[in-house]
């Protein structure tokens, strides 16, 4: 048996060798997005706010940024973690930030710029990028997944909604391209009234390009770092 369990050990000793030489991860803790990369190229990125509901703040903001721009060209995957892709803004953070004296308003709309412009970033981007939705994606969170031109993968707990237009705001962040483009005048009415469409309901309205399983999830990201191929052959595997 001590044979048996040193076989053992030494394998995993291998497989972690593997995995460690397969990619590297990065980790800003201030910043809330973790960074994988691996030596094909291909780049995971989580956002990793679980108890903000990865809400983007500026950190956040700036991190996504950077990451994307580095290579514009490079493949990517975008996920969150915990209960749900991405909710939006941050708006306690941007609460916060009004209440410090500035010499000028626009100060303030720096954070809206910054969110405006990764979404543009985002969508105006190669194809070979992915986004991984589940639980609440709503406001800019949305914007992140479906302005994604690649596949854009979902689940069946997955929300989609706009629900600044609630409270009499536009859909923001690129929310009033897409959703006016919808078939049916979906867009128009979730813009009137802030509702929300499951996965399935945003494949079928070409929101989403794949309804998956949550538990599929894990198996595709922990698949990405020994990818050698494009995101698409990835996600069709």
């Amino acid at each position: 048996w001590r044979a048996n369990f040193r076989t053992r050990g030494e394998g995993r000793r291998e497989m972690a060798s593997q995995n460690f030489t397969m990619c590297n991860w990065t980790m800003a803790p201030s910043s809330g997005l973790a960074v994988q990369r691996n030596f094909s190229g291909m780049t995971i990125l989580t956002l990793s706010r679980p108890d903000k509901l990865n809400a983007l703040n500026p950190p956040l903001l700036a991190a996504l940024r950077e990451a994307i721009t580095k290579d514009p060209d490079a493949p990517i995957i975008i996920n969150g973690s915990g209960a749900g892709f991405c909710g939006g803004g941050d708006v306690k953070e941007f609460l916060k930030m009004s209440q410090v004296p500035i010499d000028t308003p626009s100060e303030h709309l720096g954070f809206f710029r910054d969110i405006f412009s990764l979404c543009h970033i985002v969508g105006s981007g190669a194809n070979n990028r992915v986004s991984v939705s589940h639980g609440m994606s709503v406001g800019s969170g949305m914007s992140l997944s479906v302005l994604v031109d690649g596949p854009r993968l979902v689940t069946e707990d997955c929300r989609f909604s706009m629900p600044e237009t609630i409270i009499g705001l536009t859909p923001s962040a690129g929310g009033s391209y897409f959703l006016s483009r919808l078939p049916q005048n979906v867009g128009i009415y979730m813009g009137l009234l802030g509702s929300s469409l499951t996965g399935r309901e945003a494949l079928h309205l070409g929101l989403a390009t794949h309804l998956i399983a949550p538990e599929e999830i894990p198996k595709l990201l922990l698949a990405a770092p020994k990818h050698k191929g494009s995101p698409q052959e990835l996600v069709n595997a």
